[in-house]
């Protein structure tokens, strides 16, 4: 019976089209920059990933959001001056992706 179980999967396996990208290829498509000038936060997204919809860090640990900020376009920029010394994650969000770097300050 398992043999019969996995010849049918098999099987179906074979019938499937097959989609494949390689990481090099999917990788090279799809970029998210972020930089630190100044203690600012500067993201740049391109067309593939869309527009950036929000920015956002949070504490590490805990998760407590200390700064955001909503976007609407390609590039977008976040103040950390103000926030106490400590660990955080930033995150970037766009139509299809997020970003996430964690810093020390």
């Amino acid at each position: 019976m398992k043999k019969f179980l996995l010849l049918c999967l098999l099987g179906l396996g074979m019938l499937a089209p097959t989609n494949t990208i390689t990481a090099k290829e999917h990788a090279g498509k799809k970029i998210i920059k972020v930089i630190m000038e100044n203690q600012v936060y500067l993201a740049s997204s391109e067309p593939a990933d869309g527009p950036i919809t929000h920015m956002d860090v949070k504490t590490l640990p805990g998760g407590v959001c200390v700064a955001s900020t909503d976007c609407g376009d390609y590039n977008c920029s976040l103040d950390v001056s103000q926030l106490p010394s400590g660990s955080y994650v930033l995150r970037v969000y766009t139509t299809y992706r997020m970003f996430e770097k964690q810093f020390k300050k």
